[in-house]
């Protein structure tokens, strides 16, 4: 005759009211994490949004500036005109030279618009650039080898910078990039993907357009010279670049701000001084 002996049944119910203890503390807290995360995306915008909204701000701003520039300039170019009509009916000598000195000063300092003889450039990323970083990363396409090597064929600001000082030796008088003029002030950087000239985001993404006013033969010889920039970078190997000699080119006034917080004219004599002293 045989005996069954009956499990503990004791011991298998604690075990089933131990795990059902922890389900239902596990379901608590995984309902209070995500009711907190609910009321933080309720009561926090994210910071994407918070700058988005600061940079739309500023940019209203600076568009305000940007008009009130615009219109002080018209009343300068009114205050001049009549200077010059003065200057025409008193048939003042000193007066006219005043005129056609301030008239220069305004076009040495960018302040006018200016046409004539010139070239322009188009600076652009390869077309060929992922076949390129490939060929360089060793077949693949994709990978840190790779995204290194692509930057070797994309427009960059110190590309910009490098076809802007060609120009400048070569004789240039005045030079734009994307229809933004530069001046003494003037600063071409990358910030992310786009390139800012004047403080502003004018330049936008590739392609740039550099537009130079000046003698346009030797312009186009220093920036296809060997051992130049355009020929040291392989810009044109590559053909990231495109040369144009024109007969006519417009180039816009700056209209960025034109004062000076802090350098100031030197005294009578003191430039005299100093180079006598040696410490010029």
């Amino acid at each position: 005759m045989s005996v069954i002996v009956a499990a503990p049944v004791q011991k298998k119910k604690q075990w089933i009211w131990q795990i059902t203890v922890l389900s239902v503390v596990l379901g608590v807290l995984l309902a209070l994490s995500l009711e907190t995360e609910r009321v933080q995306k309720e009561n926090l915008p994210p910071r994407f949004s918070i700058l988005a909204k600061e940079y739309r701000n500023l940019q209203a701003i600076n568009e305000g500036y940007a008009k009130q520039i615009a219109k002080l300039n018209v009343d300068i170019q009114q205050y001049e005109r009549l200077l010059r009509q003065s200057s025409g009916a008193k048939s003042s000598p000193a007066i006219a030279k005043l005129g056609q000195k301030l008239q220069e000063a305004r076009q040495f300092a960018g302040l006018t618009a200016l046409q004539g003889p010139g070239v322009i450039v188009k600076l652009m990323d390869s077309p060929k650039r992922k076949e390129y970083a490939q060929r360089y990363a060793g077949g693949a396409d994709s990978g840190a080898q790779y995204e290194a090597a692509l930057q070797d064929f994309l427009v960059h600001d110190s590309d910009v910078n490098g076809v802007v000082n060609e120009l400048r030796a070569a004789g240039a008088e005045a030079i734009s990039v994307n229809d933004q003029r530069l001046v003494a002030q003037s600063a071409i950087r990358c910030v992310g993907p786009i390139i800012f000239i004047n403080g502003k985001p004018g330049g936008g993404s590739p392609p740039y357009i550099i537009k130079a006013i000046g003698p346009r033969q030797e312009m186009k010889d220093a920036l296809e010279m060997t051992g130049g920039y355009l020929d040291t970078q392989h810009l044109r190997e590559y053909n990231m670049v495109e040369i144009q000699v024109a007969d006519q080119v417009t180039i816009p006034a700056y209209d960025g701000p034109t004062f000076f917080r802090y350098a100031k004219p030197v005294q009578g004599g003191q430039v005299a001084q100093q180079a006598t002293d040696g410490r010029g």
